[in-house]
């Protein structure tokens, strides 16, 4: 965050030498303190976040639309610098767009090579299935009694958002195409890739789950899965793209390496996160947010 802070006070102060950016911590707290702050009239003028994250925001009007303002200050060539689809799901189907893209970000799978290596497991390729993974799992999996040591894998599938692509991997949808007021992830395909993280989590204990990761306080996020990829806890892990997180988390451990997560029966839909800049509603420095 000093690093941030740095860059506002002396870069883009270079640049915007009228305006004084000063960069705040997330709240944290118990309920969500920032969406009260926002009610309250006291919240800070942009925001960090994405889809899910935004929603209790926008539900309650605390969201600026930033239509107007892209239409008014961004050119076509501008905004083809963004991928089409990380801009469509900042906007809703009303129209109003809550948010401006951060970065881009997809999930890949990590691995621990030399895990990998010692397990007699190759090193995952676009060839990779369902059946492939799920037997690299259990091979990488090492428990002591009934205890797992290490997990052969790490996929947050307790999240909704990083689990909505596994079940189009099946052949399914999380909601009708042509009705999004319509759940069909109860759809057997949707049961079907259900029942294969299912397997894997309880059955096998093959990959982590939120006790797990949220055991003498750890995080179910990603720095959670960070912190026990790094310590060799975890042997491979879908996750986004974050490459000197990782290498900060895991030093001179062992070598890692990436490749694209496995396919399903149905393809490899990649999740692609939505994570981006909103404008508070109530901010008295709209224009310049």
């Amino acid at each position: 965050m000093n690093v941030l802070q740095e860059f506002f006070n002396t870069t883009f102060r270079e640049t915007f030498p009228d305006l004084e950016v000063v960069v705040e911590p997330a709240p944290s707290g118990s309920g969500d303190p920032l969406l009260a702050s926002m009610v309250a009239g006291d919240a800070p003028d942009i925001i960090d976040t994405w889809t899910s994250r935004a929603t209790p925001y926008i539900d309650a009007d605390q969201i600026l639309d930033l239509k107007p303002l892209v239409d008014r200050d961004f050119s076509a060539d501008a905004l083809a610098d963004f991928y089409p689809w990380v801009l469509e799901a900042q906007t809703l189907e009303s129209g109003l767009q809550w948010g401006m893209p951060r970065y881009v970000n997809i999930t890949v799978l990590w691995y621990n090579s030399s895990m990998l290596e010692e397990a007699g497991v190759g090193e995952p390729d676009e060839s990779w299935n369902q059946d492939t993974y799920r037997e690299a799992i259990l091979s990488l999996t090492q428990k002591q009694g009934d205890r797992t040591r290490v997990y052969g894998g790490h996929i947050p599938a307790f999240a909704y958002g990083r689990f909505a692509n596994k079940v189009e991997a099946w052949g399914g949808s999380v909601v009708d195409p042509a009705d999004n007021t319509l759940a069909t992830f109860d759809s057997a395909e949707g049961q079907a890739a259900a029942e294969w993280h299912r397997q894997l989590m309880i059955d096998e204990r093959a990959i982590t789950d939120l006790q797990f990761l949220t055991t003498g306080g750890g995080s179910e996020g990603v720095a959670g899965a960070l912190a026990n990829f790094g310590a060799g806890r975890i042997a491979t892990l879908e996750e986004g793209f974050y490459p000197f997180a990782y290498a900060d988390a895991i030093g001179e451990n062992f070598p890692f390496a990436v490749a694209p997560p496995p396919s399903g029966p149905a393809g490899r839909p990649i999740l692609g996160s939505a994570d981006g800049f909103s404008i508070w509603s109530g901010s008295p420095n709209q224009d310049a947010a």
